[in-house]
Order: structure tokens, then sequence, then C-alpha cells
């Protein structure tokens, strides 16, 4: 897992007409949970930017009044006309808690459909996993070269060592669809058979 350092500035005022003027100055409101506590503050947009609009998840070294706690985004609160980020929400990681997290998804190899005309589908951009933070990659890699024409790899079909995918089984990673020209040369072949 990728991993970045933050500043945040504590913020002690709260109200509607603060939060406005925190986001006039460039500053996004954030708050930090640690099981029932909860840290207000702010960070400037620029140093949030890189990690909120990328799939990427990132292990984040937040410090704050020179104290160091490692976290990941909870969640993302964005305008709803503007699309402008509004609020972040942190939550502090434990070295031996399991964490979910939903990472990228990198297919690898060349599918045994593909080479016999198939074409290749990605249905899933990202998965929801469950381990310890320091044994998550920073994105999951599947090997698609087995997969043949007409079929789909589907979740129940991955196992990692590190962690494990916290998504319903069925859920389809990748298929191989047939073009309509095999297809029909296939049904052209069907009835020569006949």
């Amino acid at each position: 897992m990728n991993s970045v350092s933050l500043i945040g500035t504590p913020r002690t005022e709260m109200g509607k007409e603060r939060v406005k003027q925190y986001r006039k100055q460039n500053l996004v409101p954030c708050s930090l949970y640690d099981g029932g506590k909860s840290t207000h503050f702010t960070v400037p947009f620029k140093d949030l930017r890189p990690i909120v609009y990328t799939p990427q998840v990132f292990l984040i070294d937040l410090s704050l009044e020179n104290i160091n706690t490692k976290c990941i985004i909870k969640g993302l609160q964005f305008h709803p006309v503007f699309d402008n980020l509004l609020h972040v929400e942190f939550v502090k990681v434990k070295d031996n808690a399991p964490i979910e997290v939903e990472l990228p998804v990198k297919l690898v190899g060349t599918a045994e459909g593909v080479l016999a005309g198939g074409k290749l589908v990605q249905k899933t951009r990202v998965l929801r996993v469950r381990g310890i933070y320091k044994n998550l990659p920073t994105y999951v890699e599947i090997d698609i070269s087995p997969l043949k024409l007409g079929r789909s790899l589907k979740v129940r079909e991955l196992q990692f060592d590190n962690f494990t995918i916290a998504m319903a089984k069925d859920v389809p990673i990748a298929s191989i669809e047939i073009p309509r020209a095999l297809r029909q040369q296939a049904a052209v072949q069907q009835k020569a058979k006949k």
C-alpha cells in the first residue's frame, strides 16, 4: 500500500460559518476517528488532491500538533452540484487489527480466449479487501491467462495469502466475450455439419 504524509491544523471552532471560511481559504475540514474519539482539523486542499482523486488507497501518516497517527480515508463528502471536496473522514489503523479498503484491480497476462479471437471485458475495477494494512498491496494483481472464450472470472475463484476479499462470491472480475463475427462463423460451421 502506498503511503503519504499529511499535516493537519486542529480546529477549535465549529459551525457552518466557520466551515465556510475554511473552504474560502482552500482548507478542507476533516475528522479523525479513533474508537469512540474524534478529532477535528483542516488540511490544505492542494495536499489532499493527489490522494483523493485517484483509485489508489494510501496509508496516511497524519501529523496533528506534532503527534503522528497512521490512518486511512474512511469517507469523502463532495458538493452535490459542483463536485468540490467538502469534508474528509479518516480512521486510525492499528498494527494488528484488520481493515477493509477498496483496492484497484490490475489484470495481467493474455487470456486464452483473447488469443482465440475473443474480447476481454473488465467488469470490476476495484475489490473490497480485508487484512492487516502492512500486508495490503497497492493494487490487486489478477492473472487472466487461463480465461477461455465465453467464460468469466468471478470473486470465488480468487485466493490471496495476505488478505481476503470482502465481496459477494459471484461478482464477475473479467470476461471474454465472443465477437459477433466468431458467433456467425460458428453458426455457419454448425449448419455445414448438418
